[in-house]
Order: C-alpha cells, then sequence, then structure tokens
C-alpha cells in the first residue's frame, strides 16, 4: 500500500500587517508584530529553491549594534534602522541563519 501525505502551509498573506519589499534580487517579508514593531525575514528564490533568512546569532546582534551605532535591547530585539543602515547590515552579511525549502511538484 502506498500512501502520500500533502502538507500546506501559507508562510505569508499580502494585507496591511505584512508587507514584502524587494531589494538587491532578494525579497523581505515585513509582518507587524504590534503597532510600532515588524518581524523581518530575507528570502531568496532560486532554481526551485526558497531561503529564508532571519537573524539569530550573537555576531549579528553585534553587527547590528555597530551599524546602528547604539545598544539594542537584546530581550525584545527591538531595532530602528536608517534606510541606509539597514542596506550596511544587508553588506555585513545579515539574516546568516537560513533555512532552505525546495519545490515539490
Amino acid at each position: 500500500m502506498v500512501e502520500h501525505l500533502t502538507d500546506t502551509d501559507t508562510l505569508f498573506c499580502f494585507s496591511e500587517d505584512n508587507v514584502l519589499k524587494k531589494y538587491k534580487g532578494y525579497y523581505f517579508l515585513n509582518s507587524r508584530q504590534n503597532k510600532h514593531s515588524w518581524y523581518v525575514q530575507k528570502l531568496k528564490l532560486q532554481k526551485g529553491l526558497l531561503t529564508i533568512g532571519t537573524i539569530s546569532t550573537k555576531e549579528e546582534l553585534e553587527t547590528l549594534e555597530k551599524i546602528n551605532e547604539s545598544p539594542i535591547d537584546t530581550t525584545t530585539y527591538q531595532i530602528s534602522f536608517t534606510r541606509k543602515q539597514f542596506h550596511d547590515y544587508l553588506d555585513n552579511d545579515g539574516f546568516s541563519k537560513t533555512d532552505t525549502f525546495i519545490r515539490v511538484k
């Protein structure tokens, strides 16, 4: 007996609380957490592979503090960036923790 299992998951639904932006070949999923904060993930779609990057290492937080020129509250990871600071962070290999998904037909 052969059994097939298909699981579908919604990663993102467009709305005023979920915004998709593009920069240098990457997409950024921005999900509103509350009135003044967003959760941001970096996406790369290439040859059937979807890579989702997040901010998670101590080194990344140190890079954020250096670029942002102020200490970061590491209990909530609330960070305010200018556009230039965000681009500098990306140029310094930001969002290094990644998960990769393969498209299955």
